[in-house]
């Protein structure tokens, strides 16, 4: 019973996917970790103490979930943010 998607289309989560967990209950199924990033940037644009325009632009940027693996066996997720890339003038010659 744990994990298995739901069928329930009006179900309250505002039509995300969802799960039923290990208890019997219908949750938010998880997202990638950029989603969330982005989510929370986006709830947060007009906070007191940060400044609106730099969100924004940064929300305007690319959000990337890399999986990586190094020579010791360890395994991390990371979340990359590509934001406000200007490129060189002189590095577009060929």
């Amino acid at each position: 019973m744990s994990n298995q998607p739901s069928e329930t289309p009006n179900n309250g989560f505002g039509g995300a996917e969802t799960i039923v967990n290990e208890q019997g209950w219908l949750e938010r199924a998880p997202i990638p970790g950029s989603e969330a990033i982005k989510i929370a940037l986006e709830n947060s644009i007009n906070l007191c103490g940060l400044n609106k325009s730099q969100i924004e632009l940064i929300l305007k940027g690319e959000f990337i979930d890399q999986e990586t693996l190094n020579s010791r066996g360890v395994a991390t997720k990371r979340i990359i943010i590509e934001y406000d890339v200007k490129e060189n003038a002189s590095s577009l010659e060929v």
